[in-house]
């Protein structure tokens, strides 16, 4: 059910982590590694002891270079994010973030987080073009879900620093609402031009060949008619005076004593069903139509006015 949006994905403008955008501070580990020197400090400095000084300094420039590493594993690196293919209320939103290495130096154990899904850890290596990775979001209710703040940090090399950064990505995911269980049959569908008005499905038979139109953009692959086009070099249809030849209007006031978003899964389940079936169809909203059509194109766009109902 998540097919690509037909609209061209929306990016956001890349953003590049500078030094003076990068905040550090001492991790859990880095708390209790600073104590530990600074116990070892003073058990040298009132025993005399020189050995102990050696190695409480070894570690003191141990500390301050891991803090250094820390820092600079995150500075130079640019991203930028893209919307999310459309999904169902219920599902998971799948944001795209893309990441460049600008100096040339690799990346590691560098983790996302936007707070509302589990983090990704990934590294990045100097030379490739650009590294993706994706942050799941729960999409708990129909509309625009947009992605927020995302956090950037970075513990490597030791652990001991916790350095991070907050992004703004301006990028959303469409919502659709969750389909309902197929409980309520659709509406009656109505014959096209293409078929017999005085005829049933059943007394024609949903497979009877009716004829042959031009391709129309959205038509299902498997009613072209290959053989014709291996001939002649065009596209045609093949239509059938059967039900895939019907017509059907999923009409909001078919569903009168249901609550809005109850009307909106069911008309969701409508869409899917004729879809799938390859049937013709259009959608009636209050103050919003769309004229009957068929292929992924026409379900993007009924699918989008429940979702932005």
């Amino acid at each position: 059910m998540n097919e690509a949006p037909i609209e061209p994905i929306r990016q956001s403008p890349p953003i590049v982590l500078r030094l003076r955008t990068i905040y550090i501070v001492p991790s859990k580990d880095g708390f209790f590694f600073g104590a530990l020197v600074m116990v070892m400090l003073l058990g040298s400095l009132n025993y005399a002891n020189t050995m102990g000084l050696i190695l409480t300094f070894f570690l003191i420039g141990l500390g301050l270079v891991a803090m250094v590493h820390t820092y600079r594993n995150l500075g130079g690196i640019a991203l930028r994010a893209a919307d999310a293919t459309p999904v169902f209320a219920g599902q998971e939103a799948m944001f795209p973030i893309y990441l460049r290495e600008l100096i040339g130096r690799p990346r590691w154990a560098i983790n996302f987080n936007c707070g509302r899904g589990m983090g990704v850890i990934t590294d990045l290596m100097p030379g490739e073009e650009t590294s993706s990775i994706f942050l799941a979001v729960p999409a708990l209710q129909r509309g625009d879900l947009p992605l927020g703040k995302v956090t950037i940090s970075t513990t490597y090399p030791l652990g001991l620093f916790y350095a991070w950064s907050v992004l703004d990505f301006a990028t959303t995911c469409l919502v659709y609402p969750a389909p309902a269980p197929r409980r309520l049959p659709p509406p009656p569908p109505k014959p096209t031009d293409n078929s017999d008005e005085g005829a049933t499905p059943t007394q024609r038979g949903a497979e009877d060949l009716a004829g042959f139109r031009s391709y129309q953009p959205g038509d299902p692959l498997r009613r072209i008619h290959w053989r014709a086009m291996a001939r002649e070099g065009g596209l045609h249809t093949i239509l059938f005076s059967g039900l895939n030849n019907q017509e059907l209007w999923l009409d909001w006031d078919f569903l009168a004593g249901l609550d809005i978003e109850s009307r909106l899964s069911q008309l969701c389940r409508w869409i899917l069903d004729a879809d799938q079936s390859g049937n013709r169809y259009g959608l009636r909203l209050p103050n919003h139509t769309l004229a009957p059509g068929q292929g992924v194109g026409q379900r993007h766009r009924c699918l989008e006015a429940l979702a932005r109902y």
